[in-house]
């Protein structure tokens, strides 16, 4: 994104900042206009894409500041 906008004089990434800008745009539209509701099918990709990316962000810091393991802890079980 920051590198189509430092080459916008070239008309190539200007069309790529474009369309770029309305994925993230639909995303994002997506996410805080239907909170909680089913998405339309043509935004499930953009808002996917940008939840799955934002949550491995958030979650990489949170693992590098030691706050939250990557393992998962056996739940009680009663015996059967």
């Amino acid at each position: 994104f920051l590198g189509n906008i430092l080459l916008i004089s070239d008309v190539w990434y200007a069309r790529l900042l474009f369309i770029q800008t309305l994925f993230y745009l639909t995303a994002a539209i997506g996410l805080w206009v239907f909170q909680g509701a089913s998405l339309p099918r043509w935004m499930r990709l953009p808002s996917m894409f940008v939840s799955m990316n934002a949550a491995l962000f958030f979650g990489f810091f949170r693992w590098i500041k030691g706050i939250q393991h990557g393992t998962w802890k056996r739940t009680e079980r009663t015996a059967t």
